[in-house]
C-alpha cells in the first residue's frame, strides 16, 4: 500500500500527466474535433464583442480544436503544449497557420514578451499543473502575458465534477489521483489534478484577475 500522507513529488505527477496524454494522443484515444462549448458561448456573448480580433494564446491546447476555432474567427493564435505528440496533433487539427510551441509544464516562465496577448485561454489544462502554489505561479505568468484589458478564459475542475467519481487517492496538498476503469474511453495510467471545492475557492485561486463571470459545466453523457 502506498503512503500518501507525505507531500508528493509535484514534478513527477505533472510529468505523469504529460506522459498519459501523450499516449492518448499517440494512440488516437483522445482527439476532440470541436471547440469547447463554454468557449463558443463566452466568445459569442461577451469576449468576442469586447476583443473582436488580436493575439490569442491557447495554453495547454491539447488537440488544437480550440486553436482552430479562434483562428477561424480571425485571431492570430499561438498554441502551447508539453509533448511532441500534442504538438503534432495541434498541427494536424488546426493547420499550418497556428504557431505551435513546445513548452515545459514544470517551468512556469513562458517564452513570450510581457503583454503579448489579447486573450489567453486554458481549457482543461490548469488543474493538471500540480497543487495550489504551482497553479498560482502559472496564473501570475499568464497575467504577465495579457495586454491591459485582455481576457483570461479558463476552466477548472470541481469536486462535484463527474470525473471525480473515478477518484483514487487524495494527497495532503489537495491533488487528487483519478483512475479511469478499463473500457472507459480514456482509460490508462492515473492522472493527477487539483479540484476546487466551490466558487469562492475558485475566485481566490485566480484573484489576480477581475472576474467577468463564472459558471459550471460537465461532460457526464456517455461517461
Amino acid at each position: 500500500m502506498r503512503d500518501i500522507s507525505q507531500r508528493p513529488d509535484i514534478n513527477a505527477l505533472i510529468e505523469a500527466n504529460i506522459a498519459r496524454f501523450a499516449k492518448l494522443y499517440r494512440t488516437g484515444k483522445y482527439a476532440p474535433r470541436y471547440p469547447a462549448e463554454w468557449i463558443v458561448r463566452a466568445m459569442a456573448q461577451h469576449v468576442g464583442k469586447q476583443v473582436p480580433g488580436g493575439q490569442v494564446l491557447d495554453f495547454g491546447a491539447g488537440a488544437g480544436n480550440n486553436s482552430k476555432f479562434f483562428h477561424e474567427l480571425g485571431y492570430s493564435v499561438v498554441a502551447t503544449e508539453a509533448s511532441e505528440e500534442a504538438i503534432e496533433l495541434i498541427r494536424s487539427t488546426a493547420g499550418p497557420d497556428i504557431n505551435s510551441v513546445l513548452i515545459s509544464a514544470i517551468e512556469p516562465v513562458l517564452p513570450f514578451d510581457d503583454e503579448a496577448f489579447d486573450i489567453v485561454v486554458a481549457n482543461q489544462a490548469i488543474y493538471y499543473l500540480g497543487g495550489k502554489s504551482q497553479i498560482r505561479n502559472s496564473c501570475n505568468e499568464i497575467y504577465r502575458l495579457l495586454k491591459p484589458g485582455g481576457y483570461f478564459m479558463a476552466s477548472m475542475i470541481g469536486t462535484s465534477n463527474s470525473y471525480i467519481k473515478h477518484l483514487g487517492d487524495t494527497y495532503p496538498d489537495g491533488i487528487c489521483e483519478v483512475q479511469f476503469e478499463e473500457g472507459h474511453r480514456i482509460s490508462g495510467p492515473s492522472e493527477y489534478l487539483y479540484p476546487v471545492e466551490n466558487e469562492k475557492k475558485l475566485l481566490e485561486l485566480f484573484n489576480q484577475f477581475e472576474p467577468v463571470t463564472t459558471g459550471y459545466y460537465d461532460h457526464s453523457m456517455f461517461d
